[in-house]
């Protein structure tokens, strides 16, 4: 649990950071992100015996978290916003099996949780008394 969480947080990072490269982008980040962590947990996947199909879904995922816009979020954001998508990706995947746009869900709820903090934290920090 620990594990995909702690790679949730990673991924998401890695696809927001690479995704400000010149001629990179959200889409493209997300896409070689993904197949570069599918295709290690596929080696690896030959070396252990492990739930494989569970951290490519994760991976795929987080990079959804990742896709999000730079002017809104920063670095830590998109850390805290892959930190709620492990969770609800432990919670809520499992409910939502054959309905399909689970993993898309879980992320719009992680950066849609994180904006509403952040939102929240400005109006607290700024408001006019």
């Amino acid at each position: 649990m620990i594990l995909l969480i702690a790679l949730s947080i990673l991924l998401s990072v890695l696809t927001f950071s690479f995704s400000k490269l010149n001629s990179i982008g959200a889409i493209r980040s997300s896409a070689i992100i993904t197949l570069i962590s599918c295709g290690i947990i596929m080696l690896l996947r030959t070396r252990w015996n492990f739930d494989s199909e569970t951290y490519m879904a994760l991976s795929f995922g987080a990079s959804f978290v990742g896709m999000s816009c730079p002017t809104r979020f920063g670095v830590k954001s998109i850390a805290f916003g892959g930190l709620f998508f492990g969770i609800f990706f432990l919670n809520l995947v499992p409910l939502l099996t054959g309905f399909g746009g689970a993993l898309g869900t879980s992320a719009f709820l992680a950066i849609s949780l994180v904006h509403l903090i952040l939102s929240g934290a400005r109006h607290l920090l700024f408001r006019s008394c």
